[in-house]
């Protein structure tokens, strides 16, 4: 086997790196309408509702509902053997339903998630986290927001949404950009309209992760987001 050496810049361009995203946000906030515009994708749903949003966003998406971790494990078998080659994108719809469905797995028929189960379910997710990272398709995956607060009840920071004390931050590092994603009412011409925003970059209070030239955008395009990172210019 001989090691090759390529040029950082011509990876990029050629394909032979892809993006690899993470969304969080707020329920309802349109996560799922946001990652159909990727291109070519295929949407590995964990609920089913989702598809009303990922055809109404993009009708030439297709999906693939997932009830347990068996689905899951056949989409990844699938896509490591080359039969998803027609795909450009793999949504994962979403990390936190399918950090769920690990657990439901590891507890059986047990009343109760037994405190030593919980490093196993850490170390399964981060293993199915590295797994998909290492695929050869741009990644979007999804998931919901937690808060964290103080004694007073102040909100000190925004963050993925996962269980487990550390598991946001072990997830986030195998992504090239970490987003946050929501809504905010704009004066457009003395009228307020609503705007969906997504945030790359911001203060210390959002559990966020920048990848050049990603900032932050308005109303963003999940297709020109990851033009972006390919070509190094904001679309």
């Amino acid at each position: 086997m001989t090691i090759q050496i390529t040029n950082a810049n011509d990876a990029l361009k050629t394909g032979i790196t892809h993006s690899k995203i993470l969304i969080f946000s707020n329920s309802g906030v349109g996560k799922t309408w946001l990652s159909a515009t990727a291109p070519k994708p295929l949407i590995v749903l964990t609920e089913a509702n989702g598809a009303v949003s990922a055809g109404h966003s993009n009708p030439e998406a297709d999906i693939v509902i997932i009830k347990n971790i068996k689905d899951l494990r056949e989409v990844i078998k699938l896509a490591t053997t080359g039969k998803l080659d027609t795909y450009q994108t793999l949504v994962f719809d979403s990390l936190t339903e399918i950090q769920r469905l690990f657990k439901d797995e590891i507890q059986g028929e047990k009343d109760q998630f037994q405190l030593q189960q919980w490093g196993t379910l850490t170390s399964k997710m981060t293993k199915f986290i590295r797994m998909i990272r290492q695929l050869p398709f741009h990644i979007v995956c999804t998931c919901l927001s937690d808060r964290h607060t103080d004694e007073n009840g102040a909100v000190t920071l925004h963050l993925p949404q996962f269980e487990g004390k550390k598991t946001a931050q072990e997830i986030m590092q195998y992504f090239s950009a970490v987003g946050y994603y929501f809504r905010s009412y704009d004066t457009i011409d003395d009228q307020q309209v609503l705007t969906r925003k997504l945030m790359f970059d911001g203060s210390e209070r959002w559990a966020v992760k920048p990848c050049h030239p990603l900032t932050n955008m308005s109303n963003p395009n999940m297709t020109q987001i990851i033009n972006s990172i390919v070509t190094g210019e904001v679309t």
